[in-house]
């Protein structure tokens, strides 16, 4: 039995003995699976990158008012939110990782690789930010009335960072992600 008859469980009398699959029929057909998988993989993944940056957007435009207003520093309300801003961005970052990255990092275009290369590292540098900033948020005590803190600056910068990293990737990685199924 041919290795991808586990897949494919055909019998027909015009392609071989019954309940055999010749090598040629079996190698387009794994070929044809593979790419409809490939595919549906890579539109849903798309979609859902879509819906993820559309969420994120949301939550960062939330979140800069809340930012605003040191005095919620580590109000348990706002670091509920951030901690679900935190978890949405690091399982975004996790998701581009695993679908997308992956598959233009070993493309044969130096080009797409360049971008998602590039698009990889910023991504490394913004969780490492990210973390650090979220956590200093939740883990003090709420200014005073009045008290100055650079820290809320920062924060802010944070938030506008995860900003443009959803601009970024829905102004370049969706559109070449879209260029290369076609």
């Amino acid at each position: 039995m041919h290795s991808c008859s586990s897949v494919v469980n055909y019998s027909d009398q015009s392609v071989g003995e019954p309940g055999k699959i010749t090598d040629a029929f079996c190698s387009i057909w794994c070929k044809l699976i593979r790419v409809l998988l490939a595919q549906a993989v890579l539109m849903y993944s798309v979609e859902e990158l879509q819906q993820q940056n559309r969420d994120i957007a949301n939550l960062c435009q939330v979140l800069k008012v809340v930012v605003g207003h040191p005095q919620l520093r580590g109000n348990p309300y706002a670091c509920d939110l951030l901690s679900k801003f935190f978890d949405k961005v690091w399982m975004h970052l996790v998701f581009e990782d695993k679908s997308l990255y992956s598959d233009l990092l070993h493309h044969h275009d130096d080009e797409v690789v360049r971008v998602a290369t590039a698009f990889h590292e910023s991504a490394k540098v913004l969780k490492k930010s990210f973390r650090k900033h979220v956590r200093q948020w939740c883990h003090v005590e709420p200014l005073k009335e009045g008290e100055k803190d650079s820290f809320q600056d920062e924060m802010a910068a944070v938030i506008d960072e995860v900003m443009q990293r959803i601009k970024s990737e829905n102004d370049e990685i969706i559109p070449l992600v879209k260029r290369l199924q076609q």
